[in-house]
């Protein structure tokens, strides 16, 4: 039987097809990186179908976007955005389509390869680009529309019943993007942040971009007991055995890493400053790889999520075995030396 859903999802697709695409930031960047411009006759040289380029370029124009992904998240969650009190006396949510089995995305695939009209690229000046799309990048991008990744009951609920129709939507796609595994302690830290972090930070959106990706990179081995008002002592004492089941650890070992290299930054900042690039490549001094702003945003991102989800900081542990004091600088102990030699006398 097909999905009550296939139809709209096509019908989604073919506007947005229809609509066309335009020369955003991105386009921009990739165009004047590897096709060697954007102008309109680059371009439309670019999407002929005889150019070598003209796979990737065409592929890269219908990687699905924002909009398209929040059209079809609203097709496959209908009603799911309402508040808790509607959410009470409604359905439940198990009665909405959630996901499109591999059947349904092969029909779906087919049905582009069959009936997907040309594409426009919209150009800020100058009539629109008509390109065909080849028959194989369907395949491709249909996958990428995350049809095929399902979000269990508890945490759609919660997304409803916390957040607001386009962030609960925002969130959702967030959430099929990241293809998280959705084992019971993985989908308990899900919950945890979405039950604790608060939504009306300004920086909800990149916080929990971090989240996620922090979430994939865990071991399968993890686990996770939420604590009430904070982690409990027995696991602020746990041992090095069971460190590597604590989410809380790596998430504190990130968290020093990059302190870590912030401070070396900063300090390999004030010694150029002082030195030449030669007298401090000639002491074996390396050039930091990161970004401070970055690094300190980051930071602030791995602070205030630890502190809504394990109650406690991320920089403290009562157990540190390992002391960080810097980089010493051997052109400093000239200094030292001097210093020591008066005391001497």
């Amino acid at each position: 039987m097909p999905h009550p859903s296939t139809q709209a999802i096509f019908d989604a697709i073919i506007t947005w097809l229809e609509n066309g695409r335009s020369l955003s930031d991105d386009v921009r960047r990739y165009a004047d990186t590897v096709l060697g411009g954007h102008d309109a006759d680059i371009l439309r040289e670019v999407l002929s179908p005889e150019h070598p380029d003209f796979e990737t370029f065409a592929e890269f124009l219908l990687f699905p976007d924002a909009p398209l992904l929040y059209e079809l998240d609203g097709i496959l969650h209908p009603g799911e955005n309402v508040s808790m009190h509607a959410q009470a006396s409604g359905p439940a949510l198990s009665h909405f389509p959630n996901t499109f089995p591999d059947e349904e995305i092969n029909r779906l695939t087919t049905l582009l390869e069959q009936a997907a009209p040309p594409c426009l690229l919209h150009m800020p000046e100058g009539a629109p680009i008509q390109f065909d799309i080849p028959d194989y990048i369907w395949r491709d991008t249909v996958r990428r529309l995350h049809l095929d990744v399902a979000l269990s009951e508890q945490v759609r609920l919660c997304i409803a019943r916390l957040h607001p129709s386009q962030t609960a939507t925002g969130i959702r796609c967030s959430i099929k993007a990241a293809h998280l595994r959705f084992e019971s302690a993985f989908e308990s830290l899900l919950l945890a942040f979405l039950e604790h972090y608060p939504s009306g930070d300004p920086a909800y959106t990149p916080t929990l971009a971090f989240w996620l990706h922090f979430l994939s990179s865990l071991p399968k081995n993890i686990v996770f007991q939420p604590q009430q008002g904070g982690s409990s002592a027995e696991a602020d004492r746990a041992g090095s055995t069971d460190r590597e089941a604590d989410p809380w650890h790596h998430l504190h070992k990130r968290h020093q890493r990059l302190n870590k290299a912030l401070r070396q930054s900063q300090e390999f900042t004030e010694r150029l400053q002082r030195y030449s690039m030669d007298l401090i490549m000639m002491q074996g001094a390396q050039a930091p790889f990161v970004h401070e702003d970055d690094a300190r945003e980051q930071i602030r991102i791995m602070e205030r999520v630890s502190l809504a989800v394990f109650g406690r900081p991320a920089g403290f542990d009562e157990d540190m075995r390992e002391a960080d004091y810097g980089t010493v600088d051997p052109a400093d102990m000239t200094d030292v030396m001097r210093t020591l030699s008066l005391l001497d006398r």
